[in-house]
């Protein structure tokens, strides 16, 4: 078994969703479980919606809604064709969901944070639902899995805390007898709920984090994070243009390097597949055919001593020499002060 990722751009129009069929389907005699982001641009329309309805706008809130409603149904009736409409009636039962929650919010002028989450979380209930559709058209068995079900958390709303025991529990209840039927679960990342029912999301990085909580829970072969660039690279290619993809790297390696400024993904929320043993894959939905970056716990040393340089810029350092600081108490606070 393994689980398959895919970001924002990996589903954000509809020749994006033919790769992402694609990529599946070359995968299915490997029980493959796909976690998908919320398509494009999603998220940050939302939270401008949210916004405009906290400030009593709720003119504008709907306005974006129906804008991201109309952009949506577009790539579905571009990939589904006359299988479009059955898709888009499934849809607008989220986006009524999403007008009636911005119109009391408006009303109110405030959101309480498990409403936001709630409201946030429409943009992988609809991918989901999408990639599973897309999925279907293409022959693949897939089934849409609510991941609210399986993704237990805290009421740490906004940024909550998975519970893996209990997600393990749920994974095994609900995707496992999914994968035995020979179908592949299709779940929402970035979102959970409490025990309770109540719906929540990860914060930052929050789809690759469920990715690696179910590959954990489900003790996968490896997790692939499929996104728009071909790996980890031994420099930034904006600024080295011959920077090459690494090959494998250990996952304290990758951690330094994203808190030195790689942005291809947020390390620590790979931890829970790395603890267990199961490597994770970076590759480039757009050309999936190199192997991309292999990020494990441990890696073995490359051809050079150094595996990537990263880089940060804007950054200026200070170096300031002066006898007077011998033993004068307070030197430090006062040149501190002063910045």
């Amino acid at each position: 078994m393994i689980v398959q990722k895919f970001g924002g751009t990996s589903v954000q129009d509809a020749p994006a969703l033919e790769r992402l069929a694609k990529i599946v389907g070359r995968s299915a005699s490997e029980h493959p479980v796909v976690v998908v982001s919320a398509m494009g641009d999603t998220t940050d329309a939302l939270v401008e919606a949210v916004d405009h309805a906290v400030r009593g706008d709720d003119a504008a809130a709907r306005e974006t809604l129906e804008k991201l409603e109309s952009d949506t149904k577009s790539i579905l009736d571009e990939f589904f064709g006359r299988e479009a409409p059955g898709v888009c009636r499934d849809i607008t039962e989220n986006f009524e969901e999403l007008r009636r929650m911005a119109s009391a919010i408006a009303v109110l002028k405030s959101v309480p944070a498990a409403s936001r989450d709630n409201f946030l979380a429409h943009g992988e209930r609809i991918s989901s639902n999408v990639a599973a559709r897309a999925m279907k058209l293409r022959g693949l068995p897939a089934v849409a899995v609510d991941s609210r079900g399986v993704v237990i958390t805290d009421d740490h709303f906004g940024r909550a805390r998975p519970d893996p025991v209990e997600i393990e529990k749920r994974a095994a209840e609900i995707l496992l007898p999914v994968t035995r039927r020979g179908e592949i679960p299709v779940v929402g990342g970035f979102i959970g709920s409490t025990p309770r029912g109540e719906t929540t999301t990860l914060g930052r990085g929050g789809s690759d984090w469920s990715a690696a909580l179910l590959g954990a829970a489900l003790g996968a072969s490896f997790v692939e994070i499929w996104t728009d660039v071909g790996g980890m690279m031994t420099a930034d290619p904006r600024v080295v243009p011959d920077a090459r993809v690494i090959d494998t790297i250990s996952f304290d390696e990758a951690s330094e390097l994203a808190y030195f400024g790689a942005r291809v993904l947020h390390p620590l929320t790979l931890a829970p597949a790395i603890e267990k043993g199961i490597p994770v894959r970076i590759r480039n939905s757009r050309d999936p055919d190199p192997p991309g970056t292999e990020i494990r716990r441990d890696a073995p040393s490359g051809p050079s001593a150094v595996r990537s340089i990263a880089s940060k810029g804007g950054i200026a350092t200070v170096d300031i020499v002066t006898s007077r600081m011998l033993m004068a108490t307070g030197f430090l606070q006062t040149l501190f002060d002063v910045f």
